[in-house]
């Protein structure tokens, strides 16, 4: 209610929105509480604007902790026996959400300190079938099927030095040719400084780069061969 209020709404939104490409990534489960928003948002969205899902899906859950005998990090031990596997269930929730909304990606997987395993790329390929940007940084990329799921770099601002985007492209992403950032309510205007300001950067560098949303960059990555490949 706040930041579509200030970027879309208010003194006629933010001038950046149609100048670049962006992903907006809401919690579709939120549909229920304030469906106006959701209307307004479809109704309104730029030809260059597209929807994608938030923390995990339509809720924030730690995708590991649905299945039955999975030893989680933050406990030590294994989900308790009595508790069967939530991630069928979970998946049809998100799936019902995903259709109604159109959207074919997670913004941001959160699996704690658990590794990205194929039980959880498969529960996810169910319907967030692009693919997603996820926190595991022990799997920098990997292709599930025709899912492509990319490690971000968490908490990118306006006040971000280029030289840690910089280094998140070059090290933290060593052998694959793609890089994801994700911002946390940050304003058009400050993502398209951003996008310049790097670009700039990275081919003063030497490292020509190219901006893409979303959508477009899980894509390309799963068109790209790079990574852990799962068929």
């Amino acid at each position: 209610k706040k930041y579509v209020n200030e970027f879309w709404l208010k003194n006629g939104g933010d001038s950046a929105r149609g100048a670049l490409p962006l992903t907006w990534c809401f919690n579709p489960n939120l549909s229920l509480r304030v469906p106006m928003v959701f209307d307004y948002i479809y109704a309104n969205k730029k030809s260059n604007e597209f929807i994608a899902a938030g923390d995990s899906g339509a809720g924030y859950v730690i995708p590991s902790g649905l299945f039955s005998g999975m030893k989680l990090s933050y406990t030590g031990e294994p989900r308790p026996a009595q508790y069967t596997s939530g991630d069928r269930m979970w998946a049809d929730y998100c799936k019902a959400f995903y259709d109604r909304f159109d959207m074919k990606a997670t913004g941001f997987i959160i699996n704690g300190a658990n590794y990205l395993n194929t039980d959880v790329l498969g529960m996810f390929n169910t319907f967030s079938t692009k693919g997603g940007l996820h926190n595991v940084q022990s799997a920098p990329m990997t292709q599930y099927k025709d899912g492509a799921y990319v490690y971000c770099h968490n908490g990118i601002d306006a006040g971000t030095g280029m030289d840690v985007l910089y280094s998140h492209a070059v090290n933290g992403m060593s052998g694959n040719h793609f890089a994801a950032y994700r911002t946390i309510c940050m304003s058009p205007s400050n993502v398209r400084r951003v996008v310049n300001n790097f670009t700039t950067y990275a081919n003063a560098k030497g490292t020509p780069v190219q901006y893409l949303e979303l959508y477009t960059f899980l894509d390309f990555a799963a068109q790209s061969n790079e990574g852990f490949i799962v068929k």
